[in-house]
């Protein structure tokens, strides 16, 4: 199956999990065409100072590439800054949050 780049869901969600500003939601594929085994797995913009409010995962683990730019992240108490081709890992019962500091978008893929 192709799902060329014009059929796919944009969207714009605004303050997510209490974050900062607006992140672009682009949807690569939906939960429904993934068996629902997933409930997210998508490629997400962030522009300046834009970003995911810390939040808990319960039942479910969440994978982010990062694809684009700089994110600086919180995991639990730690915080660091992750680049092009760093993944970070949310488990099952552990937070995090993260956000673009810099001029230029952060891009990023989410698996969730």
């Amino acid at each position: 199956m192709l799902r060329k780049a014009s059929e796919r869901n944009l969207t714009t969600k605004d303050n997510v999990q209490k974050g900062n500003g607006s992140i672009i939601f682009n949807e690569i594929a939906s939960n429904t065409e993934l068996f629902d085994k997933t409930t997210m797995y998508s490629v997400l913009t962030f522009k300046e100072n834009c970003g995911i409010g810390f939040h808990e995962h319960h039942d479910e683990e969440e994978v982010i590439l990062i694809i684009e730019g700089k994110a600086h992240c919180v995991d639990d108490n730690e915080e660091y800054d992750a680049s092009v081709g760093d993944v970070v890992i949310c488990l099952d019962g552990h937070g995090h949050s993260i956000e673009n500091k810099e001029k230029e978008d952060l891009k990023i893929v989410a698996l969730k």
